[in-house]
């Protein structure tokens, strides 16, 4: 079997998982799977098994696979394995980077993601917080706000931290949309800038300060959407 065929099945449900195409408890059917991905059932099989080692799967006593739900009570711990991750990822980061194209890297991506945040900004789009936003900007805006993330914890000189940024990151953006990102898309930018800077200072202290309160800004605004879509614990 080709690896290539398991990573496509992979990132192909895993993304129709991040943007609920399959909503949380879809039942996952290899033959339905494999005539929709125009794949054989083995990647599709490779790639379910995977999935479920990262949570975003899960198998009942019958072998049922089912898109994991989610739940107050999970986005909590979710995002106290995050917390731990970035106040880790700035730590190194600020200590170790050494790279300045990777400097360089991350001011394009901040710059992508203000004029991300300018399009969403002048996008018609729900006001109800806690509605789940699954338009074309919403996500853009929300690729670059990730991919922030990940390229500080590739700063860090850390591989194993920077892997498993992306898993938590990719657990925790389920939750994401169910944030209006409208109503804070720039401040989070500018938020982020300011990490970015006292990282390239070096000046440790500070950015783990700055982190803290932008997740814990971030996190209320979520908990407050999905609170209103009346997600249970």
């Amino acid at each position: 079997m080709s690896i290539n065929k398991a990573d496509a099945a992979y990132n192909m449900i895993k993304e129709a998982i991040l943007t609920q195409e399959f909503p949380p408890k879809f039942h996952l059917k290899e033959l339905e799977l494999s005539e929709k991905l125009s794949l054989s059932r083995t990647p599709i099989r490779e790639a379910i098994h995977r999935l479920t080692a990262e949570g975003f799967i899960e198998e009942n006593e019958n072998q049922i696979s089912t898109v994991s739900d989610i739940s107050l009570d999970n986005f909590i711990d979710i995002y106290q394995i995050r917390d731990s991750l970035e106040v880790l990822s700035v730590s190194l980061a600020s200590k170790n980077w050494s790279d300045e194209n990777k400097i360089l890297e991350i001011n394009e991506i901040l710059k992508k993601q203000m004029e991300s945040a300018e399009d969403l900004d002048c996008e018609v789009i729900p006001d109800d917080i806690g509605d789940f936003l699954n338009t074309e900007t919403n996500r853009k805006y929300l690729k670059y706000d990730k991919l922030f993330h990940i390229k500080i914890a590739e700063l860090s000189n850390n591989k194993l931290l920077h892997e498993e940024t992306i898993k938590i990151l990719d657990l925790y953006y389920r939750y994401n949309h169910f944030l209006t990102v409208k109503k804070r898309s720039k401040m989070d930018v500018y938020e982020h800038t300011e990490i970015f800077e006292a990282i390239k200072d070096r000046n440790t202290k500070y950015a783990i300060m700055l982190i803290r309160e932008h997740l814990q800004s971030v996190r209320e605004s979520i908990l407050i959407g999905i609170s209103k879509k009346n997600i249970k614990n």
